[in-house]
């Protein structure tokens, strides 16, 4: 496994903002609203922003466990410190990488038929949805970070007024954000939100060997993930805001709900059907996530398993997400596999790998510490 030289890193460290935000924002403001409210009910709105404080935590962690291994990925540095033992998980990482993969290309599909391809079956928009993103891959991160530079700024132009204009058809009951007052709730609800944030952590994990002025990575990284931060705090407030626990709960999509109900004030009549809006952003939103994410499972292709060439392992990475994504049944089986996936890239990847790292390294020093000593 090859460390990445120095001539072949593409991006500077500004643009870590807009990956990391397409990163966070593409997955919250799907999957964020419904499961924050299915598990904190009023108070999800505080969860979320509970979660956004770890997730901070969890990315500066991340950053500074890269910024020690400045020429390799997350993949290769798991393995050097661990040794054979490695393998496991940064196999953990691949996996889950293409398990999100696959929920996403499925969820892709359902909204694209829903939008504008009714008549179209979901293999089909699966296999275009996965063709255009390998093609968007294969052109490199300098090519993706550019095309992301541009998303962020119009995703704010959709998204943010349509958050602003929520409170003037909140239902203000709705909002007790101190209740219920359940141990449970306050313990693992904030780790709950964290699932929302899922993604925040891909981009430094995978891509800052490619940054090259790394050491400055981690400020636009923060702020990536704060302006995605409000996005997904605003969409939980708005969806609870409008529709109450209940109806958030029974709904599988409540942020796209939201925006077909979203009543226009009359100088803006002109824009009624905003759903349109929100829905293209909402497409492309999981469109880029995917193919950061190709991106990073094609490198981690050819660093475990030792395929030289990117394109032979990103068109292995392509078919298997197309296969994954096929295989989901239904819209209701693809919902659950939203948080399912959440919960496991929590619990065992995005977590895992740089707490594990960085108790060998001060392990690692610590003994060599003692050896000096001695």
């Amino acid at each position: 496994m090859k460390p990445v030289k120095a001539g072949n890193k593409l991006i500077s460290s500004n643009e870590m903002m807009p990956l990391v935000y397409c990163a966070t924002v593409a997955y919250g403001i799907i999957v964020g609203p419904k499961m924050l409210v299915e598990f904190g009910r009023e108070a999800s709105p505080l969860l979320s922003a509970l979660g956004l404080g770890l997730a901070v935590g969890v990315i500066i962690l991340s950053v500074k466990m890269a910024q020690r291994f400045p020429h390799l990925t997350a993949f290769q540095w798991i393995i050097r410190l661990l040794g054979p033992l490695g393998y496991v998980p940064a196999v953990t990482l691949l996996l889950y990488l293409l398990a999100l993969q696959s929920v996403h290309a499925y969820n892709f599909a359902v909204l694209l038929q829903m939008l504008f391809l009714d008549r179209t079956p979901l293999p089909v928009i699966i296999v275009g949805g996965m063709a255009a993103a390998f093609y968007g891959v294969h052109l490199g991160i300098e090519a993706l970070s550019r095309f992301f530079r541009i998303i962020v700024y119009l995703e704010y132009l959709v998204l943010v007024p349509l958050l602003l204009l929520g409170p003037s058809s909140f239902t203000w009951t709705h909002f007790m954000p101190f209740y219920p007052l359940d141990t449970r709730t306050w313990l693992l609800g904030p780790l709950v939100a964290l699932g929302s944030y899922l993604g925040y952590a891909h981009a430094p994990l995978g891509l800052l060997p490619y940054v090259r002025d790394h050491e400055r990575a981690l400020r636009p990284s923060l702020v990536g993930l704060a302006l995605a931060g409000l996005i997904i705090t605003g969409a939980t407030t708005v969806t609870l805001g409008v529709f109450g626990p209940e109806t958030v709960r029974l709904t599988a999509y409540p942020t796209f709900e939201y925006s077909q109900v979203l009543r226009m004030p009359q100088p803006l009549m002109f824009l009624s059907r905003y759903s349109l809006f929100f829905g293209i952003v909402w497409v492309v939103a999981i469109m880029k996530l995917a193919m950061l994410d190709m991106f990073i499972s094609a490198i981690g292709v050819q660093q475990i398993v030792g395929v030289r060439n990117f394109k032979v392992a990103l068109a292995g990475v392509t078919l298997v997400v197309a296969v994954g994504a096929m295989l989901i049944p239904n819209p209701r089986v693809g919902e659950q596999l939203v948080v399912n996936v959440a919960l496991l890239g929590v619990a065992l990847s995005l977590g895992l790998l740089p707490l594990l790292g960085l108790l060998v390294v001060l392990l690692r020093r610590r003994a060599d510490k003692v050896a000096q000593s001695s």
